[in-house]
């Protein structure tokens, strides 16, 4: 049973990515390639469900990775930060060793160890490898939020210096429903009621 509710999932991850607009891909064509050079990419999307869905669709390579929270509400992808788990520390510099740590803990699964010079090479050409097999990470800024980090700019700047292969995105700044060919929060309906199906049968 485990293995026909992972197919299903896979499956759903690959026809999500048909909710993606064929003509705002053609507009976006220099996109994938602007994610490994800015410090973070607008995307006119006010979800996550909405967000991972184009991104794997701008990757081609992979289905969307959507899972359910312990609730059954929220719909994430394992592979993404928010930045409001990046508030932390008091100076710039204790921030950004924190985060770092914390991106240590998600890409690794283990705690960080006394992050020195090594570990951030390491964690570097982690990310690097795992996106260059479709195997990506990303932060998501949200444009409401006021985060002390959100604004500022020397934080984001430094962690892309640190990890080119960590993508940011900025997210609920506009809305364009051309970015889809269905509305967004239909969208998360759909995948949230499926995963909650697939749920009966596997919790």
């Amino acid at each position: 049973m485990s293995a026909i509710v992972s197919g299903a999932t896979e499956v759903l991850g690959w026809l999500a990515l048909l909710a993606v607009s064929e003509t705002w891909l053609q507009e976006q064509s220099g996109l994938l390639d602007r994610l490994l050079i800015a410090d973070h990419v607008s995307i006119p999307l006010q979800t996550d469900v909405g967000t991972e869905v184009v991104f794997a669709r701008l990757r081609a390579k992979r289905p969307a990775r959507l899972t359910l929270d312990k609730d059954g509400v929220q719909i994430f992808n394992p592979n993404r930060l928010e930045w409001v788990q990046l508030e932390l520390g008091i100076s710039r510099t204790d921030r950004i060793m924190e985060i770092r740590k914390l991106i240590w803990k998600e890409v690794m699964k283990s705690d960080a160890p006394s992050f020195g010079q090594g570990e951030l090479e390491e964690l570097k050409e982690t990310l690097q490898t795992r996106y260059e097999r479709g195997e990506s990470y990303y932060i998501i800024i949200r444009n409401s939020s006021n985060s002390s980090v959100v604004s500022d700019d020397a934080i984001l700047m430094q962690l892309r210096s640190d990890f080119p292969h960590l993508c940011a995105f900025l997210i609920g700044a506009q809305t364009d429903e051309r970015v889809l060919v269905v509305p967004e929060r239909r969208l998360v309906v759909l995948v949230r009621e499926f995963l909650l199906m697939l749920r009966k049968y596997h919790p």
